[in-house]
């Protein structure tokens, strides 16, 4: 399998990286704390990887549960939407697109993978657009707002996805970005404590496993998001997250024990980190 190894930060293009979990194989920036997979596959291998028919096999199974997560969300977006059309950036087969129609005047979606472009018409009549954000020819066309739901932790280049998605939205655009919380949540300390991996290693042996290239904190995405251009409308955990298999009541009993050990100390162990940025008029 082709990998690459990162001699400077992908965000901030620091050379002061250092090791942070030898065993995991990760990396962080000194300056602005981005923590990063080295090595890691090439940008072609993880095309590949998530063009894969198979990796949408479950959803079609756990269509209900994601549903339920799906409109946690819309609620938890309803008082930053800003009226007219609406990106979903990665969207998987489109049923978050599918649920949050009638609050956008028009939707689109971006999908690498083929396999999920073609369930996302079969089953919802979308017309996503099939590529990456930069593969994409969107003709000039201009978002009022653009959703990412763990997406970023997977892209190659989280700069220049962010760069993309600012070009691609109009003044006062509004950009949604869910990501996991992967260092820092309950599940990753009580891992920790017990002596397991509190994340997957990235396998270049040529079996490649769900792949998280970058493990971001509250503190260091909403920066690096105020670097490029963005107000930071709002930034909080969130507990829900929309995996296949999840049983809700379980789902349910952790999050109220996220929520206890949040207010005994003052802390933040939630699974997903939201963030809502609004694009600087200039």
């Amino acid at each position: 399998m082709e990998s690459e190894f990162l001699k400077e930060c992908n965000l901030c293009k620091s050379k002061k990286v250092y090791l942070f979990d030898e065993y995991i194989g990760l990396y962080e920036c000194a300056d602005c704390r981005y923590i990063f997979d080295n090595p890691r596959p090439t940008l072609k291998e993880i095309i590949n990887y998530y063009s894969k028919s198979s990796k949408y096999d479950g959803w079609l199974d756990n269509l209900y549960t994601r549903e339920l997560l799906w409109k946690r969300r819309i609620k938890k977006m309803q008082k930053n939407i800003k009226e007219g059309t609406l990106l979903d950036v990665g969207c998987g087969i489109g049923q978050f697109l599918d649920i949050t129609k009638p609050f956008y005047t028009e939707v689109f979606g971006t999908e690498v993978s083929g396999s999920a472009v073609k369930i996302a018409k079969e089953k919802y009549g979308l017309n996503l657009l099939h590529g990456t954000l930069d593969d994409i020819n969107f003709k000039g066309k201009k978002f009022d707002n653009i959703s990412m739901f763990h997406l970023l932790e997977h892209v190659n280049d989280v700069n220049g996805t962010i760069k993309k998605a600012k070009e691609l939205l109009n003044p006062n655009g509004v950009l949604t970005i869910a990501v996991p919380n992967d260092i820092y949540s309950l599940k990753s300390i009580v891992k920790k404590i017990i002596g397991k991996p509190y994340l997957k290693k990235i396998k270049l042996d040529g079996t490649i496993d769900e792949i998280h290239l970058s493990h971001f904190t509250p503190n260091g995405l909403s920066g690096f998001l105020k670097s490029k251009g963005f107000e930071i409308i709002d930034l909080s955990l969130d507990p829900y997250y929309a995996e296949p298999g999840i049983k809700l009541l379980r789902r349910d009993i952790y999050y109220r024990v996220c929520n206890l050990i949040n207010r005994i100390f003052k802390t933040n162990i939630y699974d997903t980190i939201w963030i809502v940025a609004k694009k600087k008029r200039h």
